[in-house]
């Protein structure tokens, strides 16, 4: 719901629901960076990075760059 809403996700596989968990930890994924992508105003899916060796928090850079790499996606599709 928050990528519906626009937001940037950051997260720990402890701190995921039990349905979220049983998709990303078949992955070994520790911790996980999502962007919303919108194309033409609706919400179209997300990029993301993930830490598969350890815990890890992205610094606010890596969330906003990560956050306008979406945008551009999202640009680029309606394009």
């Amino acid at each position: 719901s928050l990528l519906s809403r626009g937001e940037t996700v950051q997260a720990h596989l402890r701190e995921l629901d039990e349905e979220e968990r049983r998709v990303v930890a078949p992955h070994r994924v520790r911790s996980l960076l999502l962007a919303p992508v919108y194309v033409a105003g609706r919400w179209w899916g997300f990029l993301g990075m993930d830490e598969c060796r350890r815990e890890r928090r992205w610094t606010a850079t890596e969330a906003e760059a990560l956050h306008t790499a979406a945008e551009m996606f999202g640009a680029a599709l309606e394009h």
